[in-house]
């Protein structure tokens, strides 16, 4: 519990700023009742290798994440918040209809909000490292919408999802600040190499997920024991990552879920859409 408060103390302008973003939609837009898009979950989680005592590549994250209701018509991206519209302009340019309600189609919108940083294995040398990981840190939001149908020719459901990330890598990710304010609060050493940190540059990514399913649940569990099959491909393009996955996940057990597995990247997908 300690551990928990002085992450929030630490980072409470970060957290403050997330919230900003993701207030209720009725105090961000001007648009019709049935359009207005409200959020049904969040979730905040901090993923830190203090945990796990050490400190080194990947070493901290918080991350603030939601998933609207599903879409009651079409939507407009003024009824999106604020700080999304950006991102709801870009994703309805890729594709126009991504908003829109269509017939047989679930749709819901969600979002990432996080800090992340890394540092490399030896963080006590202050020069620069060339064959470690550099310095690094983003601070970043990903929108996107889940698309969820039924193929009735195959029997399965099918789940694609489709986001786009905006932010910002280096110093004005606030990392280094950060971390020292932990460091110092534990009475731990700073790291002494954060001159080296890579410099500051816009953060932007697509991506894009395919997940089927071979089961046609009707209700938002299968009671008793049951199995499914997920299969799922996507790629990333993008300065933060640009990647193709390809994968299978099989479930075997008691009240399995009317979902899509797990997806660990993206909370947001972790959704009954």
């Amino acid at each position: 519990m300690k551990v928990v408060i002085i992450f929030f103390k630490m980072r409470s302008l970060i957290i403050f700023f997330f919230i900003l973003v993701f207030h209720s939609t009725h105090a961000f837009a001007d648009c019709f009742l049935n359009d207005q898009l409200n959020f049904k979950s969040y979730n905040f989680r901090i993923e830190n290798d203090y945990f796990n005592n050490q400190d080194a590549n990947y070493t901290s994250g918080v991350i603030f994440s939601g998933v609207t209701h599903d879409f009651k018509s079409t939507t407009g991206n003024e009824c999106l918040p604020t700080m999304m519209q950006l991102h709801g302009k870009i994703l309805s340019f890729i594709d126009d209809n991504i908003l829109k309600k269509e017939e047989g189609i679930s749709k819901n919108i969600y979002f990432n909000a996080y800090q992340r940083m890394y540092t490399p294995t030896d963080d006590k040398t202050p020069t620069l490292i060339r064959d470690d990981r550099p310095y690094s840190g983003i601070i970043a939001l990903d929108v996107g919408v889940n698309e969820r149908h039924r193929d009735h020719s195959n029997d399965t459901q099918v789940l694609n999802s489709k986001q786009f990330t905006l932010g910002v890598i280096g110093p004005l990710s606030l990392v280094r600040q950060s971390q020292n304010i932990v460091h110092d609060t534990f009475n731990v050493y700073r790291a002494a190499g954060w001159d080296n940190q890579l410099g500051t540059e816009p953060a932007l990514m697509y991506m894009f997920e395919r997940k089927i399913k071979t089961d046609l649940q009707q209700t938002t569990y299968t009671p008793g024991i049951s199995k499914d099959l997920i299969r799922f491909y996507g790629f990333k393009v993008g300065n933060i990552s640009t990647s193709v996955n390809v994968g299978l996940e099989g479930r075997y057990g008691l009240n399995i879920p009317n979902d899509f597995g797990s997806a660990a990247d993206y909370s947001g997908c972790d959704n009954t859409a």
